[in-house]
């Protein structure tokens, strides 16, 4: 569609509260500084091929979100429609602390829903458990359980929770999928754990990085009982705090409440780098149109996706 009005301040698409029937957005996920958008890894190349898209319509009724993949060929790079993931998620009324964290949709989460339904991904979690923290809105985690054989969606915030749950029947999930409370300050005794450990954007500041770490050991399969687990962390690249993070699964760190310098996490650890070109949010009457893969006033936003797979594992490499 030709865009028919950008708008040029920023709007609470979440809460609905602009008086336009339909805001739409898209989003389209590149590898950074080139690749040819068909692996979840670094692959230089001259050409930037596009991985996935994830296109958000907002209203007063809630939020609808489509994302799927790219198909490449000799004549370009089309939408992969038959493969296209549709959720729909409730009008947030989250207030208080957590009102921005819990109620937004971040581009982490956006960035995460396309990497999440690569087949990479899908093949690597079909039948294991999956643990997502700081859910928010549940984007990340609702695209991620769709092959697993359980799944964890969690928030620190109740009432963020309580919408995870109406985000969980709207879309028609399975029981396997859940909701649950989960404060990262807390001290975890995981009866249960789990094979996959999902975040996206909850390395935003450094103190939380104690309390993820620990939260994560906790939950994650480790040493002798891991079959093939995982842990992946997507954040803003620019966040001096998700670089933090990655430095100290992969080198080892100090820790403050036990005075002593941990080692290194065992296992593999790196960190994979892409760009989210996000489109504007434009006013629109017809929600049939989509938002034009050239919009010249794209902010490009970068992001960072932290992997480590302990020892015991032959999944994505």
């Amino acid at each position: 569609m030709r865009f028919k009005r950008l708008l040029l301040a920023p709007i609470c698409f979440w809460k609905g509260t602009s008086s336009f029937s339909m805001q739409t957005r898209k989003s389209i996920l590149l590898p950074w500084g080139g690749g040819d958008g068909t692996e979840f890894t670094l692959s230089p190349s001259t050409t930037q091929q596009p991985l996935g898209y994830c296109i958000e319509q907002s209203n007063e009724n809630g939020l609808q979100v489509s994302t799927g993949l790219y198909t490449h060929h000799d004549s370009g790079s089309k939408p992969d429609i038959s493969n296209e993931l549709h959720l729909s998620f409730p009008t947030s009324d989250v207030t208080g602390e957590y009102a921005n964290m819990s109620s937004e949709l971040w581009p982490s989460a956006i960035a995460s829903s396309i990497l999440l339904n690569s087949p990479e991904f899908r093949n690597f979690s079909n039948g294991k458990s999956l643990l997502e923290l700081g859910s928010g809105v549940g984007l990340a985690g609702l695209v991620a359980a769709r092959d697993c054989s359980s799944c964890v969606l969690t928030d620190v915030d109740e009432r963020a929770v309580q919408l995870l749950h109406q985000a969980t029947h709207k879309n028609h999930l399975p029981e396997t999928v859940t909701c649950r409370q989960l404060d990262w300050r807390d001290n975890h005794d995981a009866s249960n754990p789990v094979d996959i450990i999902l975040g996206s954007d909850i390395a935003y500041y450094y103190h939380l990085l104690r309390p993820i770490m620990d939260t994560t050991r906790a939950f994650l399969k480790q040493d002798s009982v891991a079959q093939d687990s995982l842990l992946i962390i997507v954040g803003g690249a620019s966040r001096e705090s998700q670089w933090d993070l990655y430095h100290n699964i992969r080198d080892g760190c100090y820790n403050q409440i036990t005075d002593v310098r941990e080692p290194p996490w065992l296992g593999k650890t790196k960190m994979v780098l892409f760009h989210l070109k996000m489109s504007n949010w434009v006013e629109d009457n017809d929600e049939t149109d989509v938002v034009e893969d050239d919009d010249e006033d794209s902010q490009m936003v970068p992001i960072s996706v932290i992997i480590h797979q302990p020892p015991s594992r032959s999944g994505i490499s």
